[in-house]
């Protein structure tokens, strides 16, 4: 009887208990909080409701079909125009964050993560984290790790994306972005590496900053090209010469003639193997070829004849050289600009007959009719 009357003195308790928690609940919808003794509000209840969830890790990169294993995720749906902006903002949204208590409480905290960086990169964070693998990967665990701070993080990026004006653009191949690797189970974001194709991304634009995400790998994050690094200044060139100067070549086309360059009357050839060959018409010689006259150039040509052999029985011509003059008498050598000519060559003696020799020693007696023997 003790037992039962116990059995029922329980159970009367947590009719009660019952009773009194859904009039709390009654009130609280009604009226708002309401304290009863020993019995916590709904309010109370229902936020360690919440805080006892927790964020569960989605990696979207685990996910196909993507355009590469190191893709972010899988390509954003729908079509990439102006239109359809809220949609994919929408998208974006629903990958980073854990929205507890939504009902959705699993996210990309690696996604999010990527991200953070590439506006802190701005300087528009409240927490700085840098573009590097290291930073970013660190950044991630402690979001996973506090799930307050996850959801801090991602209304951070909501607030800064909707305060920018977003865009939809085009991406060349081979720009600079970051990379998912897949490791025993374990993702990691990697800093480095070129998108491998031309793409489309959406753009945020806060100011002067600009934010983008390429929406075919999944909102793969696009770094900006770094500044080009200052050039050297230019060092003058040195100006290049002939090893050997080169030589004026004369020309071998006579400009004029005889009698143009040296005067009326002057004849000849004319300009011959870079000298003037001409006549003076004075003399009449082709020797006194007026080189030393105004335009004669000072070079008198090499003799090309000798001297005439003489006849036979004459001796042979000699020159016999000026004598220096006698004191006091003026010289005759030739003043300098005048042609010196050559000494005339001596007459030869008068031809005569030998005597016919006599032999008186012999006693020669001519016969007769005979002057000689």
């Amino acid at each position: 009887m003790v037992a039962q009357t116990k059995t029922l003195l329980r159970a009367g308790a947590a009719l009660l208990v019952a009773g009194g928690l859904l009039f709390a609940l009654a009130a609280t919808v009604l009226f708002g909080s309401v304290s009863l003794p020993g019995v916590a509000s709904a309010k109370s209840v229902a936020q360690a409701a919440i805080q006892a969830q927790t964020c569960s890790v989605h990696t979207y990169t685990t996910d196909s079909p993507k355009e590469s294993a190191q893709a972010f995720g899988p390509k954003v749906a729908g079509s990439y125009t102006a239109a359809a902006i809220p949609a994919i903002v929408k998208e974006l949204d629903n990958r980073r964050a854990c929205d507890i208590p939504a009902g959705d409480n699993s996210g990309d905290a690696y996604l999010l993560a990527s991200h953070y960086a590439m506006w802190s990169a701005q300087g528009l964070t409240k927490e700085k984290v840098d573009l590097t693998s290291a930073s970013i990967n660190a950044f991630a665990a402690s979001l996973i790790a506090d799930q307050s701070k996850w959801q801090a993080a991602e209304k951070e990026l909501e607030a800064l994306e909707s305060a920018s004006s977003a865009s939809i653009g085009s991406i060349p191949a081979g720009s600079w972005t970051m990379y998912m690797a897949q490791s025993s189970g374990n993702v990691s974001v990697n800093v480095g590496g070129n998108t491998i194709g031309n793409g489309t991304m959406i753009v945020f634009t806060h100011g002067d900053k600009v934010v983008r995400y390429r929406l075919d790998c999944g909102f793969q994050p696009v770094i900006p090209p770094a500044p080009p690094a200052p050039q050297a200044p230019s060092t003058p060139s040195t100006p290049s010469y002939p090893a050997t100067p080169t030589t004026p070549t004369t020309p071998t086309t006579p400009p004029q003639t005889c009698a143009d360059h040296f005067g009326p009357g002057w004849t000849g050839p004319g300009y011959v193997g870079g000298r003037w060959i001409c006549k003076d018409p004075a003399t009449d010689d082709p020797n006194a070829q007026g080189h030393n006259r105004p335009g004669g150039g000072g070079q008198a040509p090499p003799v090309t004849t000798g001297p005439s052999a003489p006849a036979a029985g004459n001796p042979p011509a000699t020159n016999t050289p000026p004598t220096a003059p006698a004191p006091g008498k003026p010289s005759t050598a030739p003043n300098p600009g005048q042609t010196a000519k050559p000494d005339p060559q001596p007459a030869p003696p008068p031809e005569t007959s030998a005597p016919a020799p006599s032999d008186p020693a012999q006693g020669c007696t001519p016969p007769p009719g005979k002057t000689t023997c």
